[in-house]
């Protein structure tokens, strides 16, 4: 390595006389005077074009998700950048609106990151037709994640002031209202309201139909807490009919929303199938949801339960459920109190009855017919008897006749040894025999 030269102009501080330290204070600061002037200058140049960068980073992130979207910038600071009138998809049927849209910065060391972000009167609009939901132009936000990877929750601050979504399905609309604060991964609480009127389908309508609870966020695993109410559900082909009928669901999903874990609490007032009706039924649920299959374990308990087979004051009903791909496996223990026969098997008992009662008089009936017979034939047997003397009478006659041709008629006698009768005794007695009711 060579050094420099002492007359080196690299080394301006060898040249010449040493320069006194007043006037190397005042060269520092005209140095420091210029590049205080160019950062101030070039932050008063960001500061007056602020509403452009922003509106160059916001327009770009619509872009880079692929939504239309329109806005009106309400003011740019430092720490606080507010939007307001913002519409995501078609201005005539936007998917979303929000009145006031507040992003928070936060400074640190480097590159500055976002904090809470709040949104005031949002309102989503989506549609469920034919089997399949849709958000409009949001399916593409909603839809896109990392390859290969577990789908997570973003990890942003949210708060959400006075949130309401409407969505339009084949069976009718529903409502809902939401409010909550928090980070989205863990922390995130709020309370969740739906609300749908009238629901149609094909075979069943059904009214009144609420659900209201708390939502929550641990450690990315979501949670809801509440009632879901039912005023009445009526099914006219299979005959299903409820009213007044609740749920109280604890659900909690798993971390990447592929599963879940639930208990529920279940009170109907009277209900009806088919020939079968109940006055009330209160049933206890959990199961979980994972790997497409449900397990599930229950234990039912029926009030003034009735079907055309049986019927019981109370029957209680408790066991497993499993499903997968379409197999179901039910394990089931009953328990009844105050069990009878049911209306259509004592009905079906009593015709059996009848059916019996008449068989054993067409029974009773074909005896005596039959002991009639066998009398009647009895009856003709005596007769016969006693006219059997007529009978022998008339063929003596013959006999005598056949032997008296050309000659003198020969006696005829009988084993007792008396001569025949008379032609015309033997028509007298045989007729008068005939006649004659046996004793």
């Amino acid at each position: 390595m060579s050094e420099a030269a002492p007359d080196d102009p690299a080394w301006p501080e060898m040249q010449g006389p040493e320069l006194p330290a007043g006037e190397r204070r005042r060269r520092w600061l005209r140095i420091g005077g210029v590049v205080g002037a160019v950062v101030a200058l070039s932050g008063g140049l960001i500061w007056l074009t602020r509403d452009r960068i922003a509106d160059n980073v916001i327009s770009g992130q619509l872009k880079q998700y692929g939504l239309p979207g329109t806005y009106h910038i309400e003011s740019i600071a430092p720490t606080r950048q507010v939007l307001r009138d913002v519409v995501i998809g078609d201005p005539a049927r936007p998917d979303l609106t929000i009145s006031r849209l507040e992003i928070e910065i936060v400074p640190q060391f480097g590159f500055p990151t976002i904090g809470r972000v709040t949104l005031v009167a949002p309102r989503l609009y989506g549609s469920y037709k034919d089997g399949k939901g849709s958000f409009g132009s949001l399916d593409k936000m909603l839809s896109a994640g990392t390859p290969g990877q577990p789908f997570r929750l973003p990890d942003l601050d949210i708060a959400v002031v006075d949130g309401r979504a409407l969505l339009r399905t084949d069976y009718g609309q529903i409502g809902a209202k939401f409010e909550g604060a928090g980070p989205l991964r863990s922390g995130f609480a709020g309370t969740l309201a739906i609300a749908a009127p009238s629901l149609t389908s094909k075979d069943c309508a059904a009214s009144g139909a609420s659900l209201y609870g708390t939502l929550g966020i641990t450690h990315e695993q979501p949670r809801f807490a509440g009632p879901l109410r039912l005023a009445s559900l009526d099914c006219k082909a299979s005959g299903v009919h409820f009213g007044d009928a609740a749920v109280q669901l604890d659900v909690t999903g798993d971390k990447g929303f592929d599963g879940a874990e639930a208990t529920l609490g279940v009170h109907s007032g009277a209900l009806a199938w088919g020939t079968g009706r109940a006055t009330g039924l209160d049933a206890t649920v959990s199961g979980t949801w994972r790997n497409g299959l449900l397990a599930a374990r229950y234990d039912a308990l029926g009030r003034g339960f009735a079907t055309q087979q049986a019927a019981a004051a109370t029957l209680n009903a408790s066991g497993t459920l499993r499903a997968r791909d379409g197999r179901t496996e039910l394990d089931a223990a009953l328990d009844g109190g105050g069990v009878r026969l049911g209306e259509g098997l004592g009905a079906m008992l009593e015709q059996w009855e009848r059916a019996a009662a008449i068989a054993e008089g067409a029974r009773r009936t074909a005896a005596r017919r039959a002991r009639q017979q066998v009398c009647r034939h009895n009856l003709v047997s005596r007769q016969r008897q006693r006219i059997q003397p007529c009978h022998s009478a008339r063929s003596a006659d013959r006999r005598q006749r056949r032997d008296t041709a050309g000659g003198e008629p020969r006696p005829v006698r009988f084993r007792q040894g008396r001569a025949a009768p008379s032609r015309e005794f033997h028509h007298r007695r045989c007729r008068s025999a005939s006649y004659r009711r046996p004793a």
